[in-house]
């Protein structure tokens, strides 16, 4: 069984950017990224579908964000989110059989944000 985690989103637009955010406090190695550039989630799923290697099963798994306006930085609300949103993901997995480790060496600081300072 393959299990892909995509974190959608633009980096660039404040909380738009609570996806790939929460790529980084997960895993770097099974994080895979989808730009702006790239198609929407339902194109992707039925591109995907149509040439017979589309998901038996998709979680989707969401926030609200407070603002999407320039900028690499979350919100407080949305960041304060982030813990909650990494559990859903990593109980979706045990959910599927797969035992997450324990991230080592684990920071809360991405590497986009240090364009915003």
């Amino acid at each position: 069984m393959q299990i892909a985690i995509v974190g959608l989103g633009s980096i660039l637009m404040g909380d738009d950017g609570v996806g790939p955010y929460c790529l980084e406090m997960l895993a770097k190695p099974v994080a895979q990224r989808l730009s702006p550039h790239d198609p929407s989630l339902e194109d992707a799923l039925l591109t995907a579908d149509f040439v017979g290697e589309g998901p038996r099963e998709v979680v989707l798994v969401g926030v609200i964000p407070t603002k999407v306006e320039m900028g690499t930085e979350l919100s407080p609300e949305v960041e304060a989110a982030v813990p909650a949103i990494c559990s859903k993901v990593l109980e979706s997995l045990v959910q599927w059989g797969v035992q997450p480790q324990e991230r080592q060496g684990g920071t809360t600081d991405v590497w986009w944000s240090r364009f915003d300072a």
